[in-house]
């Protein structure tokens, strides 16, 4: 099982990569709001986001011949996902997966802030090169399902 939690990408980038991760088998997606977060989704906006995203999800679901959809929660805050068991930050100066973590953490396009990279979550790099929220998000859950 593995649990992707990535801050919440522009536009009808949030669908492609909600969409993405639910064809590649993901058990649970966290939208995070980060301290450098463009999009951030009011208490009001929310609710019709996430019904929204679900119905991206049961398509997605149905094409990849997946029987479950994933779990879908956020918009949560960043500090919270980083205090749970197991968390681990995608930066590029992390190590490659050697283990599959519980919980991926993406950060938004401007990257971490210094007091969220100041926590002690191990980091992972997910390659060479700098990737969109929404593309890491679904090389880490590639990369994660990949371990065992």
């Amino acid at each position: 099982m593995v649990t992707i939690a990535a801050a919440i990408p522009k536009g009808d980038r949030c669908e492609w990569m909600v969409q993405k991760l639910t064809e590649v088998g993901v058990s649970r997606i966290l939208l995070l709001h980060c301290a450098r977060s463009v999009v951030r989704w009011d208490a009001a906006k929310a609710p019709r986001q996430l019904e929204r995203l679900r119905k991206v999800m049961m398509g997605a679901a149905a094409q990849s011949r997946r029987v479950w959809l994933p779990v879908l929660e956020g918009p949560v805050e960043v500090a919270k996902v980083l205090a749970l068991p197991g968390a681990v930050l995608a930066e590029p100066d992390g190590a490659l997966l050697s283990a599959r973590p519980e919980v991926l953490v993406v950060g938004p396009e401007g990257g971490f802030s210094p007091e969220e990279l100041a926590t002690s979550a191990p980091r992972a790099s997910l390659g060479a090169t700098v990737l969109r929220v929404e593309t890491a998000a679904v090389v880490g859950a590639v990369q994660a399902l990949m371990v065992t």
